[in-house]
């Protein structure tokens, strides 16, 4: 697979949601960013996360005395095992 950045945020909905999917179907399992900046890399897709896995967890986990806290961003390396259908450049 060709090097490439797709920003999530220039996406439609349904290309954002099929890139989703290709995202989870080589691993990812964890809620990414609307403005993250996703790199492909020959064998290796690089995706920022936040460090939440489900929107209940989100619900629980967040503090609610603290108005203007964010969950923390860690960036993950996943190997493609499925190549990706589209082009979303």
């Amino acid at each position: 697979m060709k090097p490439r950045t797709v920003l999530a945020m220039h996406l439609t909905l349904d290309q954002r949601e099929a890139f989703i999917h290709w995202l989870q179907a080589n691993g990812c399992r964890w809620q990414v960013p609307a403005e993250a900046r996703i790199i492909t890399t020959g064998n290796y897709v690089i995706v920022p996360c936040w460090n939440i896995r489900t929107i209940k967890q989100a619900r629980t986990l967040w503090p609610k005395n603290i108005r203007d806290w964010q969950p923390t961003v860690k960036v993950r390396r996943f190997k493609i095992r499925h190549p990706l259908s589209q082009d979303f450049s």
